[in-house]
């Protein structure tokens, strides 16, 4: 077929389709965002707005290279090159996110598919700014014709279609893809904590001393000891659905909030970690909130909160707050708190990466770090049970170096007897430091 007679599915021209593709950057930038900071109630929706928005740039990329793309090579503008690291980012960022979306690749060592969709498409943030401020164009009447405004819904629909489509047939030929939630996560280690994911990507720094013991937790300035947590818990079935991708449903031995507070004053519950981190919780939510202290009758590990941690049914990670050392009634709205990504801005450091294989899971960490406490014993990977909820258990490639900013660093820990080694059963020494 000649180059003449060669049909263009999509007519656009280059000014519509630059004002359509700024559109839909920006929202998928503020559905990534927003999906990040709601509850399950919302998160679906965002959710597929976001994989939507992402569809339907890739669906006019052909229109933006015959248009202002080829034009501006054209011309031989001097910024061509920075505008093509843009499209080039635009386009990393969408393979990256489909490459999640189906299951067909997690990642590389610590760096897995999501969270590198995640950091580039931040860095182009400041490129779709430079590229708006550089290359006005301002929206005009004409641009809402019937044959564009047509053209626009038709691309809209099969982003839509194109969308669902994807995940069924995802499930349909086995791809993890066709198993996510509708926040988009994967499944990991349900009820079975020795598979949950317990990394971070922040310089979240673990308390050196987790002894539950002498562990320091109050609540309204009244000192609360674990012991009595223990006596007053009862079982909880909740779903950890993390921001790096991943979900996990686990049976917590937990006790609520409003067990702890029974006069409640203000306008929200600010919880607090021993890292400095926290957030405000609205006081009306205190029966939905829990405080806890192990799984299935065993305590925490030390990378997933021990002594004590927060379970909050119905949020995304950021607020299952780690090692809590703090809980107080607050007159301040709950509403009026930075964003979890605002808020632990700066504590970008990595700290661990977990392997896994069918049979094993080994940790790497630094060795300054590596200690014999108790709060985690020794676990038998291979011992998994075969299904949970009558489906089978994977050995999910996604345990390979998890990263997100909810789960906070830590490691599986054994405790070392003199002479003891570890065999098939135990957990692997780890084979590299970072």
């Amino acid at each position: 077929m000649s180059k003449q007679a060669r049909p263009n599915l999509i007519k656009l021209t280059p000014r519509q389709v630059n004002l359509t593709l700024e559109f839909l950057i920006v929202t998928a930038v503020l559905t990534g965002l927003l999906s990040w900071s709601v509850g399950d109630r919302w998160n679906g929706a965002f959710s597929f707005v976001h994989g939507a928005s992402g569809i339907a740039l890739a669906l006019l990329v052909p229109a933006k290279l015959r248009g202002s793309v080829r034009t501006g090579f054209q011309r031989g503008r001097t910024t061509r090159w920075l505008s093509s690291m843009f499209g080039v980012q635009v386009m990393a960022t969408l393979t990256l996110g489909m490459l999640h979306a189906t299951g067909l690749w997690y990642g590389v060592g610590q760096w897995t598919a999501l969270w590198t969709h995640e950091l580039v498409g931040f860095a182009l943030i400041p490129f779709l700014v430079w590229h708006v401020v550089t290359r006005p164009v301002r929206p005009s009447p004409r641009d809402l014709q019937r044959r564009a405004l047509l053209q626009l819904g038709g691309v809209a629909a099969a982003a839509a279609a194109l969308h669902v489509t994807q995940r069924f047939t995802a499930g349909a030929i086995g791809l993890a893809g066709g198993d996510r939630r509708g926040t988009g996560s994967h499944e990991v280690g349900s009820h079975d904590p020795a598979r949950m994911p317990s990394v971070i990507w922040l310089n979240d720094h673990r308390p050196a001393d987790i002894n539950p013991t002498s562990w320091n937790l109050s609540v309204n300035g009244a000192p609360i000891e674990i012991a009595a947590l223990w006596a007053q818990s009862r079982p909880v079935v909740a779903t950890l659905d993390c921001t790096g991708g991943w979900w996990s449903e686990q049976t917590w031995d937990a006790v609520a909030l409003s067990d702890l507070i029974s006069d409640p004053s203000g306008r929200s519950v600010r919880v607090e970690s021993a890292t400095g981190y926290g957030r405000h919780f609205p006081i009306a939510d205190l029966a939905d909130i829990y405080l806890a202290i192990g799984y299935a009758g065993q305590p925490l590990r030390r990378g997933h909160g021990a002594p004590v941690r927060l379970v909050v049914p119905g949020r995304r990670g950021p607020e299952w707050i780690k090692w809590i050392t703090k809980i107080e009634t607050s007159d301040r709205p709950s509403w009026l708190q930075p964003p979890p990504p605002v808020e632990l801005t700066g504590m970008l450091t990595p700290r661990t990466a977990l392997t896994a294989t069918p049979a094993t899971i080994s940790l790497e960490i630094e060795p300054a770090i590596i200690d014999t406490d108790a709060a985690c014993s020794r676990f038998n990977a291979a011992s998994a049970p075969a299904q949970i909820n009558n489906r089978p258990v994977r050995s999910d490639p996604l345990l390979n170096a998890t990263r997100c900013m909810d789960c906070a660093a830590g490691s599986l820990r054994r405790r070392e007897t003199p002479g003891s080694s570890v065999g098939a059963e135990g957990l692997e020494p780890p084979t590299s430091s970072l």
